[in-house]
């Protein structure tokens, strides 16, 4: 991944939300000279903190992806490798089909209980 295709990404949420560059600037409380850098791939994507903000303007759900896509890893979920060492081991031992099919049994268990 990387700066050119977060950037890339970000223009076309930005512009598929409707915003200007200079009132998602705004709105996301940042230059707009950045977010044109940014978007080119001139400049490397923000933080994870930064980027949550944005997708939160953007009212894009999928604040993961972009955070994949920034090669950025969110704070919290550094904090819980960091400090359970089950979680790295069970991240080390299931492919990543293995680990849909846990997350999908987890939706479903879930919604079944609703």
């Amino acid at each position: 991944m990387g700066k050119v295709e977060f950037g890339k990404f970000m223009n076309k949420l930005r512009n598929n939300a409707g915003l200007s560059l200079r009132e998602f600037a705004r709105q996301a409380d940042l230059s707009p000279t950045y977010i044109s850098k940014m978007e080119r791939g001139d400049f490397s994507p923000p933080s994870a903190d930064t980027i949550k903000r944005m997708a939160e303007v953007l009212k894009y759900p999928e604040i993961d992806k972009l955070l994949t896509l920034a090669d950025k890893i969110d704070e919290e979920l550094e904090d819980m490798i960091k400090n359970n060492p089950v979680v790295p081991a069970f991240l080390r031992s299931v492919s990543p089909k293995e680990m849909q099919k846990i997350m999908d049994d987890i939706k479903k268990e879930r919604e079944r209980k609703k």
